[in-house]
């Protein structure tokens, strides 16, 4: 038991920024209910909940400071179909960032890793993605999409 707490210390002690970011995690979360054509692109407009297949037309969330990104999570009342994936992903500045994660097939949640972060310049554009590209449909038009994510300085 000593060396299992003294790994965890050790973790600690050398990931400082892990362990602020956990005690300093601001949510960002939002819910869409997409009803447009199948295998599209989503964009998600954090400030006001609107959407579009282009990001420069959702990209109104600034954040003022540099901060890290992480722990992505997303859920959806209706699964894919066997044969679909939802990708979803943290957009900066246009460019998707290494905060993702999936929903696959019967599958209806997801969660990024919660140790992998994006660091984001102060002034960039934040914007979420909804990716079905791979498969036949968006989420079903009766389901809504959740998703949520940590921002921390």
């Amino acid at each position: 038991m000593r060396i299992f707490v003294l790994a965890l210390v050790a973790i600690f002690i050398a990931s400082p920024a892990l362990a602020a970011d956990k005690r300093d995690c601001q949510i960002i979360s939002n819910a869409i209910n997409p009803t447009e054509a199948g295998a599209t692109d989503d964009y998600v407009n954090l400030a006001d909940g609107t959407f579009s297949a282009t990001v420069a037309d959702e990209d109104e969330f600034v954040v003022p400071t540099p901060v890290s990104v992480w722990g992505l999570w997303a859920d959806v009342d209706v699964a894919p179909s066997a044969n679909d994936t939802w990708a979803i992903s943290v957009v900066d500045d246009g460019t998707a960032t290494v905060v993702t994660c999936s929903i696959t097939g019967t599958d209806t949640s997801c969660a990024s890793d919660g140790f992998t972060a994006a660091t984001v310049a102060g002034g960039s554009d934040l914007t979420v993605l909804i990716d079905s590209s791979t498969g036949t449909a968006d989420p079903d038009a009766a389901a809504e999409i959740r998703f949520g994510f940590c921002v921390s300085r």
